[in-house]
């Protein structure tokens, strides 16, 4: 078995599989569709947390426009908060998380076609 940074490369957690990506580490279909399968969870994961956010966000933000003269002053109040830091955080969390579940798509269909070939 292949390893990635003396890690076996069934083992790596999102970070190092999202890394492994970036140095265009060449592994088979199966290991990618692992890989896909655990960026999934992440993002899943991480969507839970945003859902939590926007069921709250209301409430909060309605209390911010209250002390303001203008729905832009309060969102950026929002925007400066706790919470709304952690919603933007997350939100770009999930889409990078969503680029790489698309690579890994591609590199899934390009490695079975490649074992067909063969």
């Amino acid at each position: 078995m292949k390893t990635f940074h003396n890690k076996d490369l069934r083992e790596l957690n999102p970070k190092e599989i999202e890394q492994a990506l970036r140095e265009n580490i060449h592994v088979e279909a199966d290991v990618y569709a692992m890989w896909r399968s655990k960026l999934s969870s992440e993002w899943g994961f991480y969507a839970g947390q945003y859902e939590e956010i926007l069921i709250k966000k209301p409430d909060i933000w309605l209390k911010m426009r209250e002390g303001t003269k203008s729905d832009a002053s309060a969102q950026k109040n929002w925007e400066g908060s706790e919470m709304g830091i952690d919603e933007t955080v997350i939100k770009l969390r999930m889409k990078r998380l969503e680029k790489h579940i698309s690579s890994l798509r591609q590199l899934i269909e390009t490695a079975r076609r490649e074992m067909d070939q063969s």
